[in-house]
């Protein structure tokens, strides 16, 4: 079998109506504990020379900040027609959307006036904060891999998954010739009764505005668990990056803030070659330009113009222990 089905169910525990506890919630969670128990397990070994009390205080105002902002940025940057027309979405957070790039954008906006009110030094602390940053985006990751959203395109490699969210609209004609060679190759079974078979009807070819005829066989293809790779790249390798950094007692200010900025830039950048734009937005040009890209080239140019700044000013970061 060289394929995967995805059977994994995002809520855990269902509490009243749309709210409960998710594992998508929970990954933001456990992400912001390791952060927190990492720098004031660094506090304690005077690695970084903050006082835990601070530490306390803005790594929960931090965390909302970010959280607020990835919200904002969805609606902003992904969905914001369906916004205008029912604003109150902007708090159905049940329903998922949330944006690495807002949260990015008004973290960075909402700490740096926080921090500015409250006398310190943003950019040293920046560097400090950026440090941990990729394990809770890879928390994050894992549960968007949980919750089946942000899916890649069609592959036929061995660690495919079919993602039983891919809506009809996106599903293939068993009629293909293409699609019956990936159905051959990867032994996928097609006799009707699979969760990831379906007959084209009236009803289905009428609501989803499907270029079929009725009675023809549609099929889920496995896709690339793009959220995966991506848990991998800016979370895994990105935080190894940042780590033996600091494990090098690297303290020039802004290395790790710029380092972070241009690491995740390229890696977004390239991940977004192999997953599937938003199905509202597609692809804004070429057949291959996602939304994902032209927000990750502004961090990318931006993480390379401040880190060559950066090493060419040598401010040290007096917070580094």
């Amino acid at each position: 079998m060289l394929y995967i089905i995805h059977t994994l169910q995002n809520e855990i525990l269902s509490i009243y109506g749309p709210i409960a506890i998710r594992w998508y919630g929970l990954m933001y969670l456990v992400g912001f504990v390791i952060n927190y128990w990492l720098l004031s397990k660094w506090i304690k070994e005077k690695r970084i020379l903050l006082e835990k009390e601070f530490l306390a205080d803005f790594a929960v105002t931090l965390m909302i900040f970010i959280v607020v902002g990835a919200r904002l940025g969805y609606v902003l940057f992904y969905n914001l027609p369906h916004f205008l027309a029912n604003p109150l979405t902007l708090f159905a957070v049940w329903e998922g959307g949330m944006s690495f790039h807002g949260g990015v954008l008004f973290g960075f906006l909402f700490s740096w006036l926080y921090l500015t009110w409250k006398k310190k030094n943003f950019w040293e602390l920046a560097d400090i904060f950026i440090l941990p940053l990729p394990l809770a985006l890879f928390f994050g990751r894992i549960g968007n891999f949980i919750n089946a959203e942000l899916w890649g395109s069609i592959t036929t490699l061995p660690w495919g998954v079919i993602f039983p969210t891919v809506p009809i609209s996106h599903w293939y004609p068993l009629s293909d010739p293409s699609v019956q060679k990936i159905v051959e190759k990867i032994h996928l079974p097609i006799d009707g009764t699979q969760p990831y078979v379906t007959l084209v009807t009236e009803k289905i070819k009428s609501h989803f505005q499907l270029p079929y005829e009725v009675g023809e066989v549609l099929v889920n293809l496995p896709r690339h668990p793009s959220q995966i790779y991506e848990a991998l790249g800016e979370g895994m390798v990105l935080f190894l990056v940042l780590y033996t950094l600091f494990r090098k007692k690297v303290n020039i200010q802004g290395v790790y803030l710029w380092t972070f900025f241009t690491g995740y830039g390229i890696i977004r950048f390239l991940v977004e070659f192999i997953r599937q734009p938003d199905a509202h937005i597609g692809y804004l040009f070429g057949g291959w330009l996602t939304m994902g890209m032209v927000l990750s080239l502004p961090l990318l140019v931006i993480g390379v113009i401040g880190l060559a700044m950066s090493l060419k000013t040598r401010r040290t970061n007096t917070l580094w222990g």
